[in-house]
């Protein structure tokens, strides 16, 4: 939900809704309708939340889990091996997903304890 990820991507920046509002060029009660669900932004303001916290729109409005912005996205070159995995990836439930990922970074917590 769009107000739970504001609020998540404020905090982890550490800025206060007002220091959020002076960046957007908007007032602080702007900022505190959009964490309380009470109204929603405009694209254009969406665009400028996108660019301050360097993610996307769609990971913004929860139309993916992804915070990569697009465009270090398009900077990945991906091999033919890495597409395969992200489609096997993309095919299993968000439940799978999480044991992927667990088991990924236990694997690199045993590799850098080594």
């Amino acid at each position: 939900m769009f107000r739970d990820t504001l609020k998540e991507l404020r905090a982890s920046h550490k800025l206060s809704q007002q220091r959020l509002a002076d960046q957007l060029g908007l007032a602080q009660s702007s900022v505190n309708q959009y964490e309380h669900g009470m109204s929603e932004p405009d694209i254009t303001t969406l665009k400028k939340l996108a660019d301050i916290f360097d993610t996307s729109v769609d990971y913004l409005t929860g139309h993916t889990k992804c915070k990569t912005s697009v465009s270090k996205l398009l900077t990945y070159k991906l091999t033919p091996d890495e597409i395969r995995m992200l489609d096997k990836y993309r095919e299993v439930g968000p439940a799978t997903q999480c044991a992927i990922e667990k088991l990924i970074d236990a694997y690199l917590q045993d590799l850098a304890g080594k």
